[in-house]
């Protein structure tokens, strides 16, 4: 057997790698290698290699014959490789394969590490940290010292710089190494999704660049705009919408209590404004907001990121999430604006008119036809992704996954047969019966769209992980309702004893009252708890205190399986230093370092006395996203239901994309062998894309309509066989096939 490499590149470029991603990095022709540094298993030394030497052959060989080549981010390595080793050496290569290589970042990911090696060395205890102190001389030579007019660049390479750049590169493989040392390998199966996240990363999507391009021209001049209405309106005080500070004093000037502008800040600014009628200052903020939406950035970023082919590379990461699910890289396709019922038709005009007329053209049409052009234009941002001449997208998405997935764990049965229902198109329309349950109302004198039924949406989109009134209110603003409208209709529906659990909760020390009147909180407080209480969701309630209950269970008994709730569909134990929780496929979620955590909270009774709560539950050390760093993260049931159920949708996905891939069903379910009977035989999608639960391929254009609805059917079909684990899992994918991702 082939003794194991470990491989690190220490490189240079005119262009920067984190803007343009690794693949337009090391296609640029300025793209080169200063050195790498490597050793073989069960060698004494690591070796170097400098780009004035011959290339080591012993490399040469172990990848000819397919030996395993180890590194953190294998995928840079190997694209260095394949790349920019060949063209700087000026002679071919043998080429490094992904099925080849070893991932530690991957590895990291799949424990619920990070991905940096710094990190990840400290928190595994390797032998050997990575050098920070060499990293900053890295990151210098790693771009020019100077460009000169005639197009020559001076790069840092001076023979001491060098040498620390070697010694650094060294220290990186040490690292590796004693990362590679500690962590498991992948499982078979999360070796398997990997390879078809390197395959999928590696054929990347085609991007309409000439379309990114003017719809940024057209919010250039939209912004533009949008500053001489400012200036006017302020009468010259604010002179452009990106003068924050300038906003917040003339607002004050105008007798309004302003502190900031951001993001968490606007909604209660307006509100403020609102309450003392004022339209100017209700105007100057509209076009604050509309100028500074920072969706429309993508349009720029895409643009760096297209290889010479057209397609953007590296889009994605597998296992980013804690999950398991896919994370964005780059201009982050995870975050493009999600569309409502009605948005298609929106932006399938508006491309139009883009693509037909010039920068001011566009912006004075999309004006008149839309309103918030920048608003629109940011919509617009799914239209850069499309297919190549001759071919076409096909994509499928999994309706309402989260909903569903987290029914079938908790055992939800009137929920799971609600889904059912709805799939079948009998039964009642979800939003509405979640208030009708909600609320003790009879749902068939509910109209199909009402107020009640938008309370209902945001219900369920907004309480399922244990959600309370500030998730309410920011899924509410989503869909522009307001908490005083909504607690309105409720106060008025509901009873007494509704309305004195909410008071009594209002008065608790610590209770957040979001800076809202009483009675609106009271409201709101109202239809949180008719929501956990209704026989709909009463299930999902209870499920989040036995993943609780579960979780402490297996922190204080290491060893012990413990099974949660009455499905048993999840289970826990602690062993080797972390917690596993293990989901449906056998699939386990890692918590590092767990432990019991004891909290002693001041309540009040309703007579006003106050006594002492205490409570336990499990925290771990885990990537904390908000504050972006490695630390200390608190346990409850609705952050353990979201890891659950976002898991168990990942590994749907996976295998989804699994049978994609293939062609054909791997799980040994019947869907694929009734399609079978249908169509007479199978076809392979290859996988370009899987934002959030929806996966995406491209195909040869059909010649007509039909042919597309049996692809789209055939697409669907493979990703709902998914296993025998999900028997009763109302499962649904919905399809569909364009030019352009614009469903």
């Amino acid at each position: 057997m082939l003794p194991r490499l470990h491989l690190d590149w220490e490189t240079r470029s005119t262009t920067d790698i984190k803007n343009t991603g690794m693949h337009v990095y090391c296609e640029h022709p300025d793209t080169s290698i200063w050195l790498c540094r490597y050793r073989f298993e069960g060698d004494a030394e690591v070796g170097e290699w400098r780009r004035e030497q011959p290339f080591p052959q012993r490399i040469i060989d172990h990848v000819a014959a397919g030996g395993t080549v180890v590194a953190h981010n294998a995928g840079f390595e190997r694209t260095v490789w394949n790349v920019v080793l060949p063209r700087q050496l000026g002679c071919p290569m043998p080429r490094m394969t992904i099925e080849q290589q070893d991932c530690t970042m991957a590895r990291a990911y799949a424990m619920g590490l990070p991905g940096s090696l710094e990190l990840v060395a400290k928190i595994v205890d390797a032998p050997v940290q990575k050098d920070m102190a060499g990293s900053a001389n890295m990151k210098r030579m790693a771009k020019p010292r100077k460009k000169l007019d005639n197009g020559y660049v001076i790069w840092w390479d001076e023979p001491d710089r060098i040498q620390q750049l070697s010694d650094y590169c060294k220290d990186d493989v040490l690292a590796e190494e004693g990362v590679d040392n500690v962590l498991p390998a992948l499982s078979k199966d999360d070796r398997e999704t990997w390879v078809m996240d390197q395959r999928m990363n590696e054929r990347g999507i085609h991007l309409d660049i000439n379309f990114a391009a003017r719809a940024w021209d057209v919010v250039e001049v939209e912004r533009g705009r949008l500053d001489k209405k400012m200036n006017a309106l302020t009468g010259g005080v604010v002179t452009a919408c990106s003068r924050r500070q300038a906003l917040v004093d003339w607002l004050n000037a105008r007798g309004h209590s302003v502190t900031s502008l951001a993001k968490g800040a606007i909604e209660e600014v307006q509100a403020a404004i609102a309450v003392r009628a004022d339209a100017l200052a209700k105007r100057a903020v509209e076009l604050y907001v509309q100028s500074n939406r920072t969706s429309t950035s993508k349009l720029k970023k895409v643009q760096e990121t297209v290889c010479a082919d057209g397609r953007s590379r590296g889009t994605v990461q597998c296992h980013g999430a804690f999950t398991g699910r896919w994370s964005g890289r780059l201009w982050q396709p995870q975050n493009l604006k999600r569309l409502g019922d009605d948005d298609g038709p929106i932006i399938r005009l508006a491309t139009i008119i883009i693509l037909q007329y010039d920068a001011e053209t566009a912006c004075n049409i999309l004006e008149a036809a839309f309103g918030d052009v920048i608003e629109v234009i940011s919509l617009c941002m799914r239209s850069v992704v499309c297919a190549e001449e001759g071919r076409e997208l096909i994509g499928a998405d999994y309706s309402n996954i989260e909903g569903r997935l987290i029914a079938w764990l908790a055992g939800a049965t009137l929920k799971l047969e609600a889904f059912a229902a709805q799939d079948r198109k009998e039964g009642y329309d979800l939003y509405n019966l979640s208030y009708a349950n909600s609320f003790g109302i009879d749902v068939t004198t509910m109209p199909k769209k009402s107020f009640m039924r938008q309370i209902g949406k945001v219900q369920e989109l907004a309480l399922g992980y244990q959600g309370s009134i500030g998730a309410y209110i920011n899924m509410a603003a989503n869909y522009g309702i307001k908490p005083e409208e909504i607690a309105e209709l409720v106060l008025k529906n509901c009873t007494q004893d509704d309305y004195d659990k909410a008071a009594w909760a209002y008065k608790q020390p610590g209770a957040n009252h979001f800076d809202l009147d009483r009675e609106v909180w009271i409201g709101l407080k109202i239809v949180v708890n008719l929501w956990r209480a209704s026989p709909l969701n009463a299930d999902v309630a209870q499920f989040w205190w036995d993943l609780q209950d579960a979780a402490l269970e297996a922190v204080t008994n290491p060893g012990r399986v413990v099974h949660v709730g009455k499905t048993g569909r999840i289970a826990y134990v602690v062993s080797n230093g972390f917690m596993w929780c293990q989901l449906p496929t056998g699939k386990c979620l890692a918590y590092c370092n767990p432990r019991v955590r004891t909290k002693t909270t001041t309540r009040v009774r309703e007579d006003g006395s106050e006594y002492e709560q205490i409570s336990r539950s499990v925290e771990y050390d885990g990537w904390d996203g908000e504050k972006k760093k490695w630390g200390t993260i608190h346990l409850y049931g609705g952050l353990q239901a979201n890891h659950v159920t976002q898991g168990t949708a990942a590994e749907i996905m996976k295998r989804g994309m699994k049978n994609l891939e293939a062609g054909k069903c791997l799980w040994g379910g019947t869907l694929a062998s009734n399609l079978r009977q249908r169509t007479g035989a199978l076809r392979c999608f290859q996988n370009i894309l899987t934002v959030h639960d929806e996966a995406m391929a491209e195909v040869k254009e059909c010649e007509n309509d039909e042919q597309r609805k049996e692809l789209i059917y055939i697409f669907e079909t493979l990703m709902l066989d998914v296993g025998p684990e999900f028997n009763g899992l109302p499962l649904a994918a919905s399809g569909w096939m364009d030019k352009r991702y614009v469903k």
